[in-house]
């Protein structure tokens, strides 16, 4: 009976962790719904532009460097290729099919006609379209996952990649190719292999992603600050140069296997872009996203919820992602101002990671201030004699009885007395403690322990001790040992960085501190 009794908590554990995992899967289903749908239909896959479509892509006619981003090609190639004949011919036979109920330019699959319907393209087309709503889904689980690491609450870290995941097709301003999906998962999964025993993951990720847009190598450089710890972090270092090498190489073969190609490795749009964002006139630009209008991604609301989130959310990042995050700014900022069409906000990617925790610190910051339960304003502080909220006159704006509003007041008049006897004995206590360290001061001097001339005394340890630890019901005495134990010097785990632990600061300071 007990062993039985034992294992119902631990049924009732896994069996919630499956209820929140399958609501959660819906909620990202549909984000990742909702959003892929706005980006085809703001942008589709480039259908009928010969030099950068998914169908020159698939040829490998496309223009540089568009060319060079295979890596979605030729994973519906490979499963073309791998696919029995009959079900081929079935995908086929619907790419084709138009729809019959709403006429137009949709397929029966709900595809732009053109490239879609091309017996050649129909079925490899309709396969690189399901690869990026896979991608897209998969990263948001990426995302919630870097979240969790950077250490926001739970639910800010899954509430987080949903409104990211709805400001996409926004974001994908000016231009958007179905690789940015890719591109995103790569992100996210390099920074969630920034963990030791992990992080030689990023060797084969970075050879992949450069295989599915070039500029991940640079991405690489940007994850220095969270990938090497120190100077003398050797591991981490070869890491970064290894994974940098991988992506380096992928981009070279790429670029002499279609150097014949149109175009180029690069288009310079320095001066394009020094007019466009010099003119003030381009921050009220408005662009189709939702099938509405809406503000383009460079435009004045862009930039004032920006601000707002590095308002509300800066402070609470982790030293080593606010590195993280300027490391990003100055790689990316200038690759945009370089290479970048005017106004393509989506060519500043390497600063969505940043933005994402930006929004879930600054959930975490308005769940504080607005949570009525922190306010004990919520269920959990209604007194049990008062009336229910919901239903009849005990609804909003009814007012409680005399009886019962005595009986509160009698209530909140004891609490506020035995809050305040609390906090006298705590007052009690800690002159008892004083006390007793001057005494024990006084007796040190007396046997001549003073410091020796020229020495410096340690900063008070309790200087740092959380107010909670010191200041829980029972007394500060007897606390005084458990916050001792706290403060004791200790090697601070490798796993910490992501959470705003700074070794230089917090390790070696413990390790300089005398016996």
């Amino acid at each position: 009976m007990r062993a039985r009794s034992d294992a119902q908590p631990h049924d009732r554990s896994r069996v919630d962790r499956l209820v929140r995992g399958f609501l959660l899967t819906l909620l990202y289903l549909a984000a990742a719904a909702a959003a892929y749908h706005g980006f085809y239909g703001k942008w589709g896959l480039r259908d009928n532009q010969p030099q950068t479509s998914i169908a020159a892509m698939l040829d490998g006619t496309a223009d540089r460097p568009f060319v060079y981003r295979q890596l979605l090609p030729r994973m519906a190639r490979a499963t073309i290729a791998i696919l029995p004949a009959g079900i081929e011919r079935k995908l086929q036979a619907k790419a084709l099919a138009l729809r019959t109920g709403v006429p137009g330019r949709r397929t029966e699959l709900g595809l732009w006609r053109g490239d879609a319907d091309r017996p050649t393209y129909a079925a490899p087309y309709y396969i690189v379209y399901l690869l990026g709503f896979f991608f897209l889904f998969a990263s948001l689980f990426l995302i919630r996952r870097s979240c969790q690491l950077a250490g926001v609450t739970a639910s800010a870290a899954a509430a987080a990649p949903v409104a990211f995941a709805l400001c996409l097709p926004m974001l994908q301003s000016v231009g958007g190719f179905v690789y940015d999906f890719s591109e995103l998962f790569f992100l996210f999964a390099g920074l969630c292999c920034a963990l030791p025993g992990r992080r030689w993951l990023l060797v084969p990720i970075a050879a992949v992603a450069a295989f599915n847009k070039e500029s991940y190598l640079f991405f690489v450089l940007a994850l220095i600050p969270l990938y090497v710890r120190d100077a003398r972090d050797r591991r981490g270092i070869a890491v970064i140069a290894t994974a940098a090498l991988g992506a380096g190489a992928v981009y070279l073969a790429e670029k002499l296997r279609y150097a014949g190609n149109g175009g180029g490795d690069v288009m310079f749009q320095l001066a394009g872009n020094l007019v466009f964002y010099t003119n003030p006139l381009n921050l009220f630009r408005v662009e189709i996203s939702y099938g509405v209008p809406l503000f383009a991604g460079y435009s004045l609301p862009t930039l004032a919820a920006v601000a707002a989130l590095v308002l509300l959310g800066w402070r609470r990042l982790p030293h080593r992602l606010r590195l993280f995050t300027l490391a990003c700014a100055a790689i990316n900022v200038p690759l945009l101002l370089l290479f970048a069409a005017p106004g393509s906000t989506r060519n500043l990617s390497f600063l969505y990671p940043s933005l994402v925790f930006l929004i879930a610190a600054a959930m975490d910051r308005m769940g504080e201030e607005t949570d009525p339960v922190l306010r004990g304003e919520g269920l959990a502080g209604i007194d049990p004699a008062a009336p229910p909220l919901l239903g009849g006159a005990a609804g909003r704006g009814h007012r409680p009885m005399p009886a019962v509003r005595s009986g509160l007041d009698s209530s909140r008049r004891g609490e506020a007395e035995d809050h305040e006897q609390q906090e006298q004995r705590n007052r009690d206590e800690e002159e008892d403690l004083r006390d007793t360290d001057e005494r024990a001061a006084n007796a040190a001097e007396a046997h001549g322990t003073e410091n020796q001339p020229g020495h410096q005394e340690d900063e008070s340890p309790f200087e740092h001790v959380p107010v909670l630890l010191l200041f829980k019901p029972g007394g500060c005495r007897k606390n005084v040992s458990r916050a001792q134990s706290f403060l004791r010097p200790k090697t601070l785990p490798a796993e910490a960085f992501l959470s705003g632990n700074d070794l230089s600061r917090s390790g070696n300071a413990a390790a300089q501190r005398p016996a």
